[in-house]
């Protein structure tokens, strides 16, 4: 799956309309357009841990094997 990532001086204007002024966040884009998946808040969460966050994404995008 690509990965992109945006500081809010470079981001597509879709993504700055959809992040609000909100950062960061993890957005996934589909046929039907951006979602939210992660908001600021939510991010904070993991405390500053990518193995938290990369755990946190694998089950997201295998979804028979995560609770969501």
């Amino acid at each position: 799956m690509p990965l992109h990532t945006f500081h809010r001086n470079d981001a597509p204007a879709d993504v700055l309309a959809m992040a609000d002024g909100s950062f960061p966040l993890v957005l996934a884009r589909s046929s039907a357009g951006l979602q939210i998946i992660l908001t600021n808040i939510e991010l904070e969460k993991f405390n500053g841990s990518m193995a938290n966050f990369a755990e946190w994404l694998k089950d997201f995008l295998e979804p028979s094997c995560s609770s969501h």
